[in-house]
Formats: structure tokens, sequence, C-alpha cells
């Protein structure tokens, strides 16, 4: 049995890989920001905590909290997108600073906290849920300003985490376009089949993967 963190577990991706996680007998500690996820996530045996994404010293607390656990997975999946519409003529500098918080400071901040609890493990991985409009290379249509460079800036934070601290296994995971409240009704994968997916990548990777970006199905993605 593993011990496995998922942020922003409360519903989407982050739901389904820890359901899948603890029907496997793994145990699950999950962040949560509503009192219906964390109740919804305890009646399937996960142990829950409150974490505003936003908040640094939520975040801090939260490492408190967890500081002599050993941890397994840490995988950062807390996410968010804001005004896909939004253009360079009218940028809201408030919204643009919070989709940074929670897209790529805080990541930041939840693998300082963790490290010595990863670092405990035999696994040692630390998983970052990316996206592939985050890769600069296949930005051809524009749009979407804020979660791009966020989750751009994401990949950069993890691939200098697999650098600096080369004893973790730092991954940067695209999910895959996936019909959730933040994706697309005609996305093609569920949030199970993204879920089951990306869980399969972690099983499967190891130390050579430190510091990779690659999607759902394990193939690399363009930076």
């Amino acid at each position: 049995m593993s011990t496995i963190v998922i942020t922003g577990a409360g519903r989407g991706i982050g739901r389904e890989m820890a359901g899948q996680y603890l029907a496997e007998g793994h145990r699950v500690i999950a962040t949560v920001r509503s009192q219906e996820h964390a109740d919804q996530l305890r009646a399937l045996g996960a142990q829950t905590h409150f974490v505003e994404m936003t908040d640094p010293q939520s975040i801090a607390a939260f490492g408190q909290a967890v500081a002599d656990e050993t941890i397994d997975v840490l995988i950062v999946n807390a996410g968010i997108m804001r005004q896909r519409d939004m253009r360079f003529s009218n940028i809201d500098v408030r919204v643009f600073q919070e989709c940074f918080q929670v897209n790529c400071i805080a990541p930041a901040l939840l693998a300082g906290h963790l490290l010595a609890p990863v670092r405990r493990s035999q696994g040692r991985k630390m998983i970052a849920i990316s996206s592939g409009r985050a890769c600069i290379s296949r930005n051809t249509t524009g749009s979407v300003l804020m979660y791009r460079a966020s989750k751009a800036a994401l990949n950069m934070t993890w691939k200098t985490l697999a650098s600096d601290e080369p004893d973790i296994m730092a991954l940067l995971i695209h999910p895959g376009r996936v019909r959730t409240s933040m994706g697309l009704p005609e996305a093609e994968l569920s949030p199970e089949e993204s879920a089951s997916a990306v869980r399969k990548v972690i099983a499967e990777s190891g130390p050579q993967h430190s510091g990779c970006f690659v999607n759902y199905a394990g193939q690399t993605m363009p930076w």
C-alpha cells in the first residue's frame, strides 16, 4: 500500500484518481475546498484537508500537518482556468495573478513543504498535472492567455525541481482533453479514462523520467 497525496481532489481528474487509488487499497490524502467534497472522499476512505491554494499560509499549514508522513507519490493536480476570452487590451491583473498563484506558485510551495515526506519513501515521486496548452511550440491559435502562461511556468518550475532535487522523480503529465468543468463537452476523454491513464504513467515512471513532460499515454510532449 502506498500513500498518495492529491491536491484538488474534490472533482474532475483529481476526484477520479483519488477514487481509483482508494479502490486499489492505497492510502489517499486529499486536499479539498468544500465540506461536500470532503464528506464524499471521507466516505470512500480518504483523509482530507482543507487547503486554499491562493493562500501560502494554508499551504504551509498543510505541509506541517503531513510533515511526519511518508509520501510515495505527490500529485499536484489543483488548477484553475479564468477568462478564456481575455485579450491583451483588457488584462485583469488580479485574475492573472490568481492563476499564477494556483497553477505555478502553489505547486512550488507544496513541493518545498513536502520534500522531506517524499524523500522518506521508496518511489520519491512528485507529479504535476500540466496541459497541452503549456506547449509554447504548439501555440498556433492563441487565446486562454492566463492558463497557457501559468502552465508553461509550471513546466519550468517542475523542470527546475528535477534539476535541483536529483533524488526526487519530478514528472509533468498532460492528462489529455477531458470532459470536466475546466475542459470542453466535446473533449475525447472522460475523467475516469484520463485518471486511469495518468495513474498508469505514474506507476511506470522511474528516475530516468525526472524532468520530462509527457502525455497521458506516456508520449513525450514538446515544450
